[in-house]
């Protein structure tokens, strides 16, 4: 499958994005099976399936479990155990197993790009602006000459991407500053962002892959 901008793992599946060659975005849920790596003979947990792998790496077996549920309530004891190698991030989980891949048949050019930047206030304690740009000359700052507050700056902002429906959002140092920065100021004032792709909030996950 071709044109996917985006893949979000759930207890329900992984719910795929795809950028349609007219330009909307359609989504499907596809089957999901949590797994690791690990050597042949480790202790497996109640309810997981072996899979014996080709090559002759240590790791020769992936572990494949029933459920997400299962998956996490194993986690904890599988990470202290020698072996194993876990990856962390769902969405990477089904990617690799199913060679979907993002981004494929789309020319870059396709892409809907949209770029962030934060400025903080001179004491770097609140938002003191925003400013955005995006594919097809789209570029809006959002600050105390056009919003009453922080809180209605990052208003703007969430709209903006609401609106604009990036496939992809850039930046500096986004996941350790700007991102951070404005998932804590937000809560701090209390304000929920809609600006997901299903409407949500987001939020910080650990993951190796940003």
């Amino acid at each position: 499958m071709d044109r996917i901008i985006a893949a979000e793992v759930t207890g329900n599946g992984a719910e795929i994005f795809v950028r349609e060659t007219a330009g909307n975005i359609s989504r499907q849920l596809l089957p999901f099976t949590p797994w690791l790596l690990a050597e042949k003979g480790v202790a497996l947990p109640e309810g997981a399936a072996e899979i014996e792998l080709s090559g002759a790496a240590e790791l020769d077996c992936r572990i494949e479990f029933a459920s997400l549920e299962a998956y996490e309530n194993a986690l904890p004891e599988l990470k202290k155990t020698p072996g194993v190698m876990t990856i962390r991030d769902l969405s990477c989980q089904f990617l690799s197993l199913s060679g979907m891949r993002l981004f494929a048949g789309m020319d870059f050019s396709e892409l809907k790009r949209m770029q962030f930047a934060v400025i903080p206030d001179t004491d770097g304690k609140t938002v003191s602006g925003i400013e955005v740009g995006g594919s097809g000359n789209f570029a809006a700052r959002f600050d105390l000459e056009n919003c009453s507050n922080e809180a209605e700056i990052i208003a703007a902002f969430d709209r903006a991407v609401s609106e604009f429906d990036p496939d992809v959002l850039e930046g500096f140092n986004i996941f350790r500053e700007d991102l951070p920065f404005l998932e804590k100021r937000a809560k701090k004032l209390k304000y929920h962002f809609t600006c997901g792709r299903n409407g949500e909030t987001f939020e910080s996950r650990k993951s190796r892959f940003a």
